[in-house]
């Protein structure tokens, strides 16, 4: 019951962002947010994945969902980026009585929320995602390799956020290894590398302060699916 009352949330929540992105498309005919609607399906995937691999029983499907984990969980976090696209002139100073003004664009606020809520929402999907997997491995693998492989997954999704946003490559592109490989190589620089590293280690901040924020009892919880994955 517990289990379908956190996917009913889950739902509930994409559902509404969903909305909200229709109500600014018809509100102001752009597109932007048609993309922010598209992203959030696609960091809806990790989790539905991380899931389906808990439950699932063939050796071969579960590796299978582990590689799409791996390859779509960058998109969680690649929605911090969007928020590039905030709306300028929201805030400024009046010279002539130097008081504050703000906008009065309802689209524009609708924006700034939807790309702020956006990707407090897919980062939270994320997490929850890395939280999930990270049960079903501790459940099979010693300590020391999760620890190996949590902080490989960190790397790799802040190199996919780089790829995502300045290469503008999907997760998708795999399919065309030689190419991405490629379009990788040609990229390699200084900016690449410390870039990588920011979003790396934003992504570990977060996943700090998420399990922080987790009861006592959700780690309960954790050693219990652990004992039922091993049984």
């Amino acid at each position: 019951m517990a289990r379908k009352r956190c996917v009913l949330r889950w739902g509930a929540a994409v559902g509404l962002y969903w909305a909200a992105c229709a109500a600014h498309v018809w509100r102001t005919g752009g597109l932007l947010a048609l993309g922010l609607a598209w992203n959030m399906l696609l960091a809806l995937l990790p989790l539905c994945f991380a899931c389906a691999a808990g439950r699932c029983r063939l050796w071969a499907g579960r590796a299978a969902l582990a590689v799409l984990w791996l390859l779509f969980l960058p998109n969680t976090f690649y929605m911090l980026t969007d928020l590039i696209h905030t709306p300028q002139n929201m805030e400024w100073v009046n010279p002539a009585d130097w008081t504050v003004r703000h906008s009065e664009n309802v689209s524009d606020w609708l924006l700034t929320l939807l790309l702020g809520t956006g990707a407090v929402l897919a980062v939270l999907l994320g997490l929850e995602a890395m939280r999930v997997f990270g049960v079903y491995c501790c459940a099979h693998w010693p300590r020391p390799a999760v620890w190996a492989c949590g902080g490989t997954v960190l790397l790799l999704c802040g190199f996919g956020m780089y790829i995502g946003r300045f290469l503008r490559l999907n997760s998708w592109d795999i399919l065309h290894p030689l190419a991405l490989l490629r379009r990788v190589w040609v990229s390699m620089s200084a900016f690449q590398l410390q870039v990588t590293l920011l979003f790396a280690g934003a992504v570990f901040l977060l996943w700090l302060a998420y399990g922080a924020l987790r009861p006592v009892d959700g780690e309960k919880q954790e050693n219990k699916e652990s004992d039922a994955l091993l049984t």
